[in-house]
């Protein structure tokens, strides 16, 4: 078991410690610091550093003497000047790097002025380049100091110079206070803004003072004599208030709150160079750092200098140079010194490890640097054994070393300088194991040496020379470890016992003892557990070192190739803990235990802290200030204070465990460098650049498919051991998990997919879960070109065009197959027509011929006087009779000729159409009489009053008629039946019955019938049956009849069977006979004045009239449609559809014929403008248009478009189609007046239309007993303009706001009646009536009775 120092030397070790850093006439090597070292080598700009600074981001920055450094812990970026680019560095040497408090981040440099960075495009820009006064070189700028007021204070070789972001410098006039010597021109070196807010300016001739509210300046004069030089190189403020400052070649000022002078000083009396103090800097203890000429220097408060550190050539980590330029403390409380030979960094947790290392010929060092075996010393020195120095002894109060070596020839000395292990053996003497020279037993009081060595030939002698360890076990024996074998030592006959049950030839390395008194012993092989007891032996297959019992009685073995191993004595190893987990190398070397139960574990690649119950390592490594990461084994001390010792190939450590720094945050993380192709990417500008902007600053980037190597550079803004910082990244989008930490600090990804991906990087602290930073990055990476949406529609689009041809070549080959069928079967009509009417052409001579013969027959006998007086009325008779054939024949052409054209109109009268019927029936008597048929007429009701067309009506049943006549043989049977009849299938919307009455006209014969195959072509023109041929007759008759019964809305049918005759059906609609119109009741006015509602006739009128909306780009075009509708409408014209929008607004027009391509606002927009709001929902709209594809038809009708008429288009079509739509309108009109409008409350809403009757009614119903309610008042509730209501109204319910009015009040009055709660009178007045005997009149035109008689009638109906 390791010894420790007894209590009574705890003294000693609590008292030479500060020494080691405090004391500055000290020059061991306790008070060296370990120094980092930068110059140009690792990249900086120039050696020479001038100025030091942390942005808020993290970076470091230098100024230098050939420009400014950027460093991110791996790499430095330069910024220097480029002759003739604006864009670069103005000016060289950079004498001041400051960050404003809004992020901006300014270099001053000589000659070149302030420079302000740019961070997206990474570079230095002139913010301004003030000339002197003499018009010589810019100013250079010195120091830099912000106000309250976020004003710059900018000090230069030509005063100071004031600047606020984004206001043009000026420089600061200053006034001279009274009896102040001279200010200007002054040279500002240095600034610092006192407690008061006032300006200290240190100058080239002293101290100035300057307020900065009155700009009155005046000297601070320092107790100097007159001829010594005043100049001020440095200043600051602590946090008293007081002013630091650094003088050349006078010392230190303190400068206290009051103004007054406190104190002054020269850092080291004895060196003149540290009289010029170039730096001043407070640390986060509150120790005040100086950086002089001669070196650096520690102040603390108090106490005065307490450390000084100067270059020495035989310290690789010290100072790199004496004349200190600048100092610096970042964030993490480290400090940057910058020197006339590159940067200098102190890590101050790094300084926890005290370093000693070798130096020959001097007692402050080692003599030799490899270290094996520590002992403690009662007297507090520390016993140490080396490779080849023999035995150094340490004295901690000199910081000096003895020296205990091998004298040739001398026995008194040591028999090898080769030391491998220390021991007490209890009786006042030190046991000193040696290599090659056996033990070596010193009287510790008279420091006497007795060699004890392998004796050939006996026994009792060692058996070894080669002697590796000692250990004394609980009861006092004495164990001894050598090349061959283990012996136990007996102090008081110094004979040695050789176990052989352990084996021959087996080397010994170390001897522990557990607590259960078991003997741990390591060979070069073989771990063994030995009970002395019961000399009972446990062997392990283990290459081991070291040996500890923690404070909890866990066994912790120190291997040589599976780390560090908990071990128990009866099962052996339970776990490793290795590399994988942490440790720093897998060959373990030694181990001990700190006070706080921490395991500290020795390795040949650096020193580890175990927490075991976490199981988290902490590596620390040369390059954290050990002296070495290789460590040799028993070569481990605790101290009784807590300290621990380790040696190794390059000297020794001692260091207090409790206070080793971990920091457990992470460095802000930034993105250094974006590579394609591992090739850097440049900022740019132009067409598509990747980067804009620097990758530090830029959160998404885009690249184009083909940049498939992509690499991220990154890091963490830790300075301390920046090599050893773990990252891991995350590719979101990619990747599935983060990666494991390694010290790798770029990511490359080849071959991404097109997509949208998110690049996360972190820093990772082992053991501290989400303590690390992390980072984002965007990244788009676009399709290649054949997977853009743009491509693939435009393969789609061939791909649709190639099929789009090849089913367009099927059908046209199709379409031409088709039309040459066509042909041939329309050439066979055509030649089948032409038959026909060659045999109508025939048949109709024939029938012209026949009637003229029998009239001019006749008139040629009466001309010439031939015929007897008894034969003239017959002759006379045959004449009217084939005149009026003829005259029936001739207007039967001119009738078929009008259908074709269109021409023939029903010309409905009120008559009696029974007797009507009957007398056409009449006609056919004598004919009846002269074919001996039986003939007659069958009338179903005795009188039948109806609207219909007597013209119409005469030629469809003639016709019938004759055709029954023709086809009929003597003693056959031909009647005519009329009748009134219901047709169920029929539904009529308006609810009317005439819908659903029909007037039938049945002609019935027995004649022979009309074959099957006939039937279908009956009513086919000049059609005529192959049967019949030989009968007279033209062809047209029975389709004549088809197409009048057409005309007139009816229907025909025909039924027959061969032989037994045939029965045509004529169907009609039943027209009610109108009923007569009312005048308007007088006192309309009076009572409509009443209401609140005067309106002049003729703007009623005007109201009224039908007004078409033409809206059309082309003026001729307009003039066109005008010129022929203007005598039917009044129209409106506008050029555009937004003009168009606001005319229809304004005048609500009755239709709108709209072109589609317009400039503002086009036909369909309009087109949804008109059909979404609800006053111009009602307008039917026809879309005029050059447009004439499918798709722009069927997008303009399922917009809401009426109809849609292509260009050019004939007139008379257009005013057809605007006739036949206002006529539908005029329908719907009829529905919401007839069936809307007289169910208030119970309207079902379904278009805007239907909504916007609802809301009025809801208005009259809410005011139904105000008769104040007037037009202005109605129109403002309903939204619309008094125009808008009429022309609504009116298109809607072809009713006047007074009759629209009017109707809802009297419907509320007929309500109320049934109701029975209320008196006529009170009714009236209820629905806004003030005159009781005017709602009478009313009511009466409204139902047709009095409202008396109304409620009983409906009383009588339930």
């Amino acid at each position: 078991m390791k010894e420790i120092l007894s209590k009574n030397n705890l003294l000693y070790g609590l008292l030479w410690l500060p020494l080691l850093f405090l004391s500055p006439g000290a020059q061991g090597q306790g008070n060296t610091f370990s120094f980092e070292y930068f110059s140009q080598e690792d990249g900086l700009t120039n050696n020479q550093v001038h100025s030091i600074f942390q942005d808020s981001r993290g970076f470091m920055w230098f100024g230098t003497s050939q420009g400014v450094s950027r460093f991110d812990g791996y790499r430095f970026t330069r910024f220097v000047s480029r002759p003739g680019d604006t864009a670069s560095l103005q000016g060289n040497l950079v004498r001041v790097i400051y960050e404003d408090s809004r992020g901006m981040l300014y270099a001053g440099t000589e000659n070149g002025g302030l420079n302000l960075y740019d961070r997206d495009r990474e570079a230095f820009l002139p913010l301004f380049t003030l000339m002197t006064p003499q018009g010589e070189d810019p100013l250079s700028v010195n120091d830099i100091r912000e106000d309250e007021q976020h004003r710059l204070w900018i000090g230069t070789d030509n005063g100071v110079v004031l600047y606020r972001p984004g206001v043009p410098p000026v420089r600061v006039n200053t006034r001279l206070q009274p009896g102040s010597r001279p200010f200007d021109p002054a040279y500002v070196r240095t600034m610092a803004f006192g407690s008061n807010g006032h300006l200290w300016l240190g100058t080239n001739n002293g101290i100035f003072l300057l307020d900065t509210a009155t700009l009155i300046v005046h000297a601070y004069p320092l107790p100097l004599p007159p001829s010594q030089n005043e100049e001020i190189w440095s200043m600051m403020t602590d946090p008293d208030g007081r002013i630091w400052t650094g003088t050349y070649d006078n010392g230190i000022f303190i400068i206290g709150r009051n103004g007054a002078l406190e104190d002054h000083f020269f850092p080291d009396p004895d060196n003149n160079r540290s009289r010029t103090v170039r730096a001043l800097a407070r640390d986060q203890k509150g120790n005040y750092w100086i950086g002089t000429r001669g070196g650096l220097y520690i102040y603390t408060p108090g106490k005065g200098i307490t450390g000084s550190f100067a270059h020495d050539e035989r310290e690789a980590h010290s100072l790199s140079s004496n004349s200190v330029l600048d100092i610096f403390h970042d964030r993490h409380g480290d400090t940057w010194i910058g020197t006339r030979s590159g940067i200098n960094f102190l890590v101050h947790s790094k300084q926890q490890f005290r370093n000693f290392r070798a130096m020959p010929n001097d007692r402050r060092y080692l003599n030799s640097n490899e270290i094996w075996a520590f002992h403690p010393g009662k007297d507090g020195k520390i016993w140490i054994g080396t490779e080849d120095g023999g035995v150094n002894i340490y004295d901690p109060a000199s910081q000096t070393f003895d020296y205990l070596v091998t004298i040739p020839g001398d026995q008194g000395s040591l028999s090898s300088n080769c030391i491998k292990s220390f021991l007490e053996d209890g009786r006042g003497h030190l046991m000193i194991a040696t290599f090659r020279g056996g033990i070596n037993l010193m009287d510790q009081r008279t420091k006497k040496i007795t060699h004890l060595r392998n004796i050939p030939g006996v026994e009792t002698s060692l058996c070894d020379d080669r002697v590796w360890c000692l250990f004394r076990d609980r009861k006092g024996g004495i164990w001894v470890g050598t090349s061959t074998g283990l012996e136990q030592f007996d102090p008081v006959t110094q004979t040695f016992t050789f176990f052989r049950e352990l084996g021959e030839r087996v080397q010994v390395n170390w001897i522990d003892e557990d607590r259960e008194g078991n003997l741990w012993i390591g060979t070069s092989s073989e771990l063994v557990v030995f009970h002395p007891a019961t000399r009972q032996w446990r062997r392990y297959n283990e290459t081991t070192r070291d040996f500890l019992q923690d404070s909890s009685g866990r066994i912790w073995i120190a291997t040589l190739n599976r780390g560090l191993a908990q071990y128990t004595a009866d099962k052996g190893a339970v776990r490793y803990f290795t590399e994988a987990g942490g440790l720093a190398n897998n060959q373990a070397i030694s181990i001990l235990e700190d006070n706080a139960r921490y395991i500290w574990v020795g390795t040949t690649n650096g020193l580890s802290r175990f927490n075991p119950d976490t199981g988290y390592f902490q590596t620390f490594s040369g390059k954290d200030g050990l002296q070495n990461s290789q460590f040799n084994y028993g070569a481990a001390m605790k101290t009784a204070s807590g300290e621990l010792l380790f040696g190794g190939i390059s000297g020794f450590n001692i260091f207090d465990p409790l206070q080793v720094i971990t920091r457990e945050t992470g460095a802000p993380m930034v993105l250094t460098e974006l590579r394609l192709f591992n090739k850097r990417v440049e900022i740019a500008i132009g067409r598509q650049p990747v980067l804009t902007k620097s990758i530090t600053e830029t959160s998404a980037i885009t690249l184009p498919f083909e940049q498939k190597v992509i690499t991220i550079e990154y890091a963490a803004l830790n300075y301390v051991n920046s090599q050893n910082n773990l990252y891991s990244y995350f590719l979101e989008g990619f990747d599935e998990a983060w990666t494991d930490p390694s010290t790798l600090r770029s990511a490359t990804y080849t071959n991404l997919n097109p997509g949208e991906y998110t690049f996360h990087v972190k820093s990772v602290i082992p053991g501290v879960p989400d303590a690390g930073n992390d980072i984002a990055l965007k990244i788009k990476i676009l399709p290649p070109f054949w997977k853009t949406a743009g491509f693939k529609l435009l393969t789609f689009l061939l791909i649709s065009l190639l099929i789009y041809t090849l089913i367009r070549f099927m059908i046209n080959r199709e379409k031409l197959r088709n039309e040459l069928a066509f042909e041939r079967i329309k050439a066979r009509k055509l030649h089948e027509l032409d038959m026909l009417k060659l045999k109508f052409f025939t048949n109709i001579s024939h029938e012209i011929r026949t009637p003229l013969t029998l009239i001019l027959g006749p008139l040629e006998k009466i001309r010439n006087k031939q015929v007897p007086p008894e034969q003239m009325d017959p002759l006379v008779e045959i004449m009217h009779r084939n005149a009026r054939q003829l005259n029936q024949l001739i207007n039967q052409i001119l009738d078929f000729r009008k259908l074709e054209s269109g021409t023939l109109k029903p010309e409905l009268a009120r008559g009696e159409l029974v007797a009507f019927i009957q007398g056409i029936v009449g006609q056919f008597d004598h004919l009846a009489r002269e074919k001996e048929i039986h003939y007659g007429f069958n009338s179903m009701v005795h009188q039948l009053f109806c609207r219909f067309d007597s013209d119409k009506t005469e030629k469809i049943l003639s016709n019938l008629l004759s055709n029954a006549f023709k086809f009929t043989d003597r003693q056959g049977r031909i009647t005519v039946s009329l009748a009134m009849v219901v047709d169920s299938s029929q539904e009529d919307l308006s609810g009317d019955m005439a819908g659903r009455h029909w007037i039938e006209l049945v002609v019935k014969d027995s004649g022979k019938g009309i074959p099957v195959a006939h039937i279908d072509k009956i009513f086919l023109r000049f059609f005529q049956s192959g049967e019949k041929s030989n009968l007279p007759g033209t062809g047209i008759g029975l389709s004549l009849v088809n197409e009048l019964v057409k005309l007139l809305g009816g229907e025909v049918f025909v039924s027959s069977k061969p032989g037994e005759g045939s029965r045509f059906t004529v169907r009609l609609p039943y027209l009610e006979p109108e009923t007569e119109i009312r005048a308007e009741p007088p006192g309309e006015v009076t009572e409509h004045s009443k209401n609140g509602l005067p309106l002049p006739v003729d703007e009623e009128q005007r109201f009224r009239e039908k007004i078409m909306l033409v809206i059309e780009d082309n003026a001729d075009v307009r003039l066109f449609i005008r010129n022929h509708f203007e005598t039917l409408y009044n129209v409106l014209e506008a050029g555009d559809g937004q003009q168009g929008w606001e005319e229809a607004l304004k005048n609500i027009p009755d239709i709108i014929l709209c072109d589609i391509m317009m400039p503002r606002t086009d036909g369909y927009e309009l087109l949804r403008r008109v059909k979404n709001d609800e006053r111009t929902s009602h307008i039917p709209v026809i879309l005029l248009t050059a447009l004439n594809s499918r798709e722009n038809e069927m997008e303009g009708l399922t917009s809401g478009a009426d109809d849609y008429i292509v260009k050019p288009f004939d007139l008379s079509l257009l005013q057809a189609k605007v006739e036949n739509i206002l006529s539908i309108r005029q329908s719907l009109k009829e529905k919401f007046s007839g069936e809307v409008i007289l169910q208030p409350r119970n309207v079902l809403i379904t278009t805007h239309d239907e909504r916007f009757l609802k809301k009025v009614m809801e208005i009259v119903e809410n005011n139904i007993s105000d008769p104040e309610l007037d037009i202005e008042r109605f129109a403002t509730e309903a939204g619309v303009s008094r125009m808008q209501l009429y022309r609504k109204l009116s298109a809607l319910t072809d009713m006047t706001v007074r009759e629209f009015i009017r109707d809802i009040r009297l419907k509320r009055a007929a309500q109320l009646l049934l109701q029975k709660n209320m008196n006529v009178s009170e009714i009236a007045w209820a629905t806004g009536f003030r005159d009781v005997s005017h709602f009478r009149k009313c009511f009466r035109q409204k139902f047709g009775m009095s409202a008396t008689e109304y409620a009983d009638a409906k009383e009588r109906e339930e």
